[in-house]
């Protein structure tokens, strides 16, 4: 089937024999390039091209202006803002920007749709007056409506500078091309014109076309099937049945290139996925089946055109190429990310601290190894010492080597240097051996940073304007790819498809809301406004997207049309009303199939870890063994053999990070540490209440000192931080307070020892070698004459977690790890100094109403389970026994480290 570009190309060829002198307008440069390639192909002697021309460039060709680029725009708009004397009090321009781009585009419809901007802006003036109730003023609706009446000078004194640049913005230059048509057509009235593939025209472009086309020397040639160019009720049609109904040339002659193909054969899909990605994914499968003939004339539409990262990571690798007409935004590229945090950073630098969270993405940044030597040092310093705020000068310091380029690009910058800096950074990184995308990101950012130097008024040049104008431009900037538009599978956005035609159709995201896209109001003007004034309404921006969406499919013969389900947030997704469209016509000669795509449900078995040991491993274990090993690292064996093996062999650590908000483990150790200072002058004293009372005199400032060894006193200043600070402070106090209430019951307690580090030996028979043993006691106190060895806990603990009905339990259950380490302290106080019997638990100061909490053994047999708790030598050697067994199976060569399920 032929297609729409092809069947214009062979009218033209057939109504010209020499087609050099031809002016060929269409709708975008894709369009321009193809009909280009298509008519070299048809030509086979030697001939001059025609002039094959978008129509912004044969508009700005009508006009004489160039369209001025966003920065230029912006500035120019700014200046005209403070030269319009009618705004008495005027914006700064961060506040300025925040709502001159809404502002632009009502100046942009009013010229494209030619309206008398006078009239206009008396009626918008009036509308407000109304709206706001003008009889009684308040000085807030003063100022608001003084502002329209102060916008047509600023929209005429706008027009006026740009004009003497020579400039204009879109409307600007469709409205001038309107007016000098005549002119044009004067000069050039013996050209032969063809306007090709239309749909929507501003009334601008609408003068331009009917003016050209009343000379009899210009043909209009559309692209639109006569189904629905009968239904005069289809969104798809309704531009050009307007056009047909209106335009006098359309009286007495007849649209040309109306095709019928819709109705012909197709074989649809309809896909339902659950997620956006799910739809890539489903696409890089089915392009993978096709053969290379077929791949050649298929083409990939992305309504949604974020999924062209993860569509291009979803694509096989292919024989033929594939070319991407869309591109990707210049703020998704790394080399932005690197601009963009320095510019934080510098923004930052402004105030007395800088945030740590504003230099790690600049210290993480790869393009940071082209500058500094030590980032790496300086963000584990960072999180090894918790600094969220230091000095710019502190942070230079840190910095090494200190070089001409490091200094200037983190020392706080002037104003008047800040486009010079920044230029200058990208001309050096240009230098270094980095990737060609990379590079040509780069080079888009010179382009910005030139760009605003030449146009940024120097009284306006600070930090944060160029920051919020890099990002505003970096927004709509896009870096596009190379390839061939007319080889392989084509990949684009919806708007690229004008006047293309495939036969395998594939277009993702048909959901509601995207195609048609939601309607969003960028616009000051009421809508009965725009409605009186015939400007375009939002259900028109619908009918666009209708026309397109058909149009694609009007030649095709295999489409499939993808949608998702997922929801996010409160926002649900819903297939869109194009796809309930295809399928409530019966009268069509479609084959519809649908297809949901569900992964297959289904629980695997877990995919357990197993290391077998070997030599390395064992002597790894001996050399740990020798060390010392503690009671924590016993326990990580007992409750997962691989987190064992992953921390204690392989000697992986957790990452480390900036603790802003205090972690459980720095939690516990404040209070530990204040603890330990607090009791410290009462050891080998008995406690009575007025020590003990003494003790809560001390407590503010103990365990502030305790918490500024991990964090700046800032901290303490607001935030989480400070009611965790509190918290630390109340556990101690409460605890203190049950000190006392066990005293003042009559029990005489005497502080033996704290904190107290131990390392024992112990022979292992059964492994010919000895293992040693290390910890760190809490407390160790006599209570009414019996020995206790107390471990502290911030977490809560159960009674139950320290009773045990069977002792292999221990060495088998997690649960019990905390019977488990007591006993082992117990084991170890009783190598270096035995006792007769002594009692070994927790206080856990999330549970200070269970008291100390005992390990006990409960007897199975007993009516009432009755609990000792006693550790004596016995009960000592007992636990030695399942002790010795889980070292001889940690260190048995032949027994892997085999991961638990959890």
């Amino acid at each position: 089937m032929q297609t729409f570009l092809e069947k214009a190309r062979d009218l033209i060829i057939k109504n010209h024999k020499d087609v050099s002198n031809l002016v060929l307008i269409v709708p975008s440069v894709r369009a321009a390039k193809t009909l280009k390639s298509l008519i070299k192909q048809s030509i086979s002697k030697t001939t001059f091209f025609p002039k094959i021309i978008p129509i912004e460039s044969f508009l700005e060709d009508l006009s004489g202006l160039t369209t001025a680029d966003p920065t230029t725009l912006l500035f120019t708009s700014y200046q005209a803002y403070l030269n319009t004397s009618e705004f008495k009090e005027k914006d700064d321009f961060l506040t300025f920007n925040s709502w001159i781009a809404t502002i632009l585009n009502d100046f942009n419809e009013i010229d494209r749709y030619l309206l008398d901007s006078k009239s206009f802006f008396t009626h918008i003036k009036n509308v407000q007056e109304i709206n706001q109730w003008a009889i009684n003023q308040t000085p807030l609706i003063s100022r608001y409506l003084k502002f329209w009446e102060a916008l047509p000078f600023f929209y005429d004194e706008l027009k006026s500078l740009l004009l003497t640049q020579n400039l204009g913005y879109q409307g600007m230059i469709s409205r001038k091309a309107a007016e000098d048509i005549e002119h044009y057509i004067n000069k050039n009235a013996q050209t032969p014109h063809y306007f090709i593939g239309f749909n929507a025209l501003t009334k601008a472009e609408s003068v331009v076309m009917q003016e050209l086309l009343e000379t009899k020397n210009t043909i209009a040639l559309w692209d639109i099937d006569s189904y629905f160019l009968n239904d005069k009720e289809h969104g798809a049609s309704h531009f050009l049945n307007t056009i047909f109904s209106t335009w006098k040339y359309y009286k007495t002659q007849s649209p040309l290139l109306i095709t019928s193909h819709f109705e012909t054969k197709k074989d649809i899909q309809i896909v339902e996925a659950s997620t956006a990605i799910s739809q890539v994914k489903y696409i890089g499968n089915l392009i993978q089946s096709f053969s290379e003939d077929k791949l050649m004339n298929t083409v990939i539409v992305l309504a949604d055109e974020k999924l062209l990262k993860p569509l291009i990571y979803s694509l096989p690798q292919m024989r033929i190429p594939i070319n991407i007409t869309m591109g990707l935004t210049l703020v998704n590229l790394p080399g932005y990310d690197f601009f963009s945090a320095l510019l934080n950073f510098q923004q930052a630098s402004l105030k007395s601290h800088i945030y740590y969270k504003d230099v790690l993405p600049l210290l993480q940044h790869p393009f940071i190894k082209f500058f500094t030597e030590n980032n790496q040092e300086i963000i584990d310093q960072i999180k090894s010492n918790n600094i969220t705020h230091f000095t710019n000068k502190e942070f230079t310091n840190l910095l090494k080597p200190n070089t001409p380029i490091v200094k200037k690009m983190f020392e706080k910058w002037e104003n008047n240097f800040i486009l010079t800096t920044l230029l200058e950074l990208v001309n050096y990184l240009k230098e270094q051996q980095i990737s060609s995308v990379d590079l040509t990101t780069l080079y888009e950012l010179n382009t910005i940073f030139i760009s605003i130097s030449k146009s940024l008024p120097k009284h306006l040049e600070s930090i944060e304007t160029i920051s919020h104008i890099v990002q505003d431009i970096a927004q709509k900037t896009t870096i596009d790819f190379e390839g061939d538009a007319t080889q392989g599978v084509q990949v684009m956005g919806m708007l690229e498809t004008r006047t293309l035609d495939f036969d395998t159709v594939i277009i993702a995201s048909v959901n509601e809301g995207i195609l048609p896209a939601k309607v969003v109001s960028n616009s000051y003007i009421p809508l009965d406004v725009k409605k009186a004034y015939e400007m375009p309404l939002p259900f028109e921006k619908e009918h666009i997207f209708s026309y397109h969406f058909y149009r694609l499919l009007s030649r095709a013969s295999d489409i499939t049309l993808l949608y998702s389900t997922g929801s996010n947030g409160l926002q649900t997704a819903e297939k869109s009303r194009f796809i309930h469209q295809i399928e409530q016509d019966k009268s069509l000669n479609h084959i519809i199939n649908h297809i949901v795509l569900a992964p297959a449900i289904a629980i695997p078995k877990p995919n357990l870890l197993s290391i077998t040991k070997n030599e390395e491993i064992i002597n790894t274990l001996k050399e740990q063994a020798n060390k010392g090993i503690s009671p924590s690292a016993l326990i990580s064996y007992i409750r997962n053999p691989i987190d064992f093996y992953n921390t204690y062999v392989l000697g992986i650590k957790e990452t480390s990070s900036v603790e802003e908000d205090i972690a459980a483990n720095t939690f516990g150790t404040i209070v530990h540490d204040t603890l330990e200072n607090l009791y410290k002058p009462l050891l080998n004293q008995q406690l009575t209440v007025e020590n003990l009372t003494s003790l809560k005199k001390q407590l503010a400032q103990e365990t502030e000192k305790q918490f500024l060894r991990h964090f700046q006193k800032s901290t303490l200043e607001s935030g989480k931080n400070v009611l965790v600070f509190e918290v630390i402070k109340r556990y101690i106090f409460n605890f203190i307070n049950t000190e006392i209430e066990a005293v003042k019951k009559g029990n005489k307690i005497i502080l033996l020892q704290l904190e107290q580090t131990l390392k024992t030996s112990l022979f292992i028979e059964e492994l010919g070698f000895p293992i040693t043993f290390k910890g760190k006691i809490d407390r160790i106190d006599l209570c009414n004459e019996e020995l206790r060895i107390i471990d502290y806990k911030t977490g809560k603990v159960e009674p139950k977690n320290l009773k045990v009905f069977e002792r292999d339990v221990l060495i088998t259950e997690y649960e019990y790890s905390k019977g488990f380490q007591v006993l082992l302290y117990a084991l170890m106080v009783y190598s270096e100094k035995p006792f007769a019997r002594a009692k070994a638990g927790i206080i856990s100061f999330k549970n200070l109403k269970a008291g100390f909490m005992p390990f006990g053994i409960k007897e199975k047999d007993s009516p009432q389970s009755k609990t000792f708790d006693w550790i004596t030598k016995e009960e000592l050697s007992l636990f030695k026994e399942q002790l010795v067994t889980l070292l001889v199976e940690i260190f048995n060569k032949e027994i892997p480290f085999l991961e638990k399920e959890i």
